[in-house]
């Protein structure tokens, strides 16, 4: 089974309806995109990791919520 290769422009759209102040569950947006949950877990990680002034930083955030 081939690679799924995702849209840089996706990953953001994606990653904008995970973060506060208006986030959506990211199970909801699996079912919704057809994306794995785990990889919206990770597009989210690498976002917080690469830029901690990111929007999830202003809030407490629990990885175990979702």
């Amino acid at each position: 089974m081939p690679k799924t290769v995702y849209s840089k422009e996706l990953k953001e759209s994606m990653f904008k309806r995970l973060a506060p102040p208006n986030a959506e569950k990211a199970p909801d947006i699996a079912r919704e995109t057809n994306i794995p949950v785990n990889t919206l877990y990770t597009w989210r990680a690498k976002v917080m990791k690469n830029n901690p002034t990111s929007c999830f930083c202003q809030v407490k955030f629990d990885p175990f919520i979702n």
